[in-house]
């Protein structure tokens, strides 16, 4: 009877340990999926990617087009570079009126504006397509996601200093190129640049600062999208390519 007795008292004794134990874990790992998953890792863009060096701001003259980069990229080709240069994000308040943008089902979305500029610094034309897909790229909270344009409406300079960078006709581009891709196709000549908007469409519950950029690997062209809380996701887009 006396090791009857003890054996009780030895699995009770177990059994008063591991159970507060399990339910711990229980509790930590519930937690832990509770918290936003990252996006898929992008490669490290060192000496690809990096940060636009611009003048002390007291050397810059009222309005500088410096103050907007974001990141820039050199691509060298034959006799010079490629530049490739990113904004930062303009936006996420109005469209003709109307805060954010609402599609076709009545579903509401934040939105950012940003340009890419690329300069043919290089002796030899360059050839640049870009195409963003129709499909949206998922976020981790459920039904989250972004949708990325390349818009219709041309891009200078002197539009930095506007409202949505002054990207006009946006609601209407929307309307007609919601669920469709986008390109961009043009061949530029040693000295010549281009300018383009992207638009980035986001249905999120919440999300913090945004920041995007084009850039080159090896004459394949990716976008990057580093979207807070969730993290940063890449996809190949196009391609830069020196004719001969």
């Amino acid at each position: 009877m006396a090791l009857k007795k003890s054996t009780t008292v030895t699995i009770d004794a177990v059994f008063h340990f591991i159970f507060p134990m399990l339910l711990l874990l229980v509790m930590q790992t519930s937690c832990a999926q509770e918290k936003p998953v990252p996006l898929k890792s992008a490669a490290p863009l060192e000496d690809l990617l990096v940060p636009k060096v611009s003048p002390p701001p007291n050397e810059l003259p009222p309005e500088s087009i410096a103050t907007f980069l974001h990141t820039e990229q050199r691509v060298p080709g034959p006799g010079g570079d490629v530049l490739i240069e990113n904004s930062y994000p303009k936006g996420g308040w109005e469209i003709d009126g109307v805060r954010g943008y609402y599609n076709d089902l009545g579903r509401h979305h934040g939105y950012g504006i940003f340009w890419t500029q690329v300069t043919n610094g290089t002796d030899t034309p360059v050839e640049l397509h870009l195409e963003f897909p129709a499909d949206s790229f998922p976020l981790p909270p459920p039904d989250a996601f972004y949708k990325l344009y390349l818009s219709d409406d041309t891009m200078s300079l002197a539009k930095a200093t506007a409202y949505n960078y002054g990207i006009t006709g946006l609601k209407d581009f929307l309307d007609a190129h919601y669920y469709h891709r986008s390109r961009l196709h043009r061949t530029l000549a040693p000295g010549e640049a281009i300018t383009f908007y992207t638009t980035m469409l986001l249905h999120v519950p919440h999300n913090g600062r945004v920041r995007t950029g084009l850039f080159a690997r090896e004459g394949v062209l990716h976008y990057r999208a580093d979207i807070a809380p969730f993290g940063v996701d890449e996809f190949t887009c196009g391609r830069l390519r020196f004719d001969p």
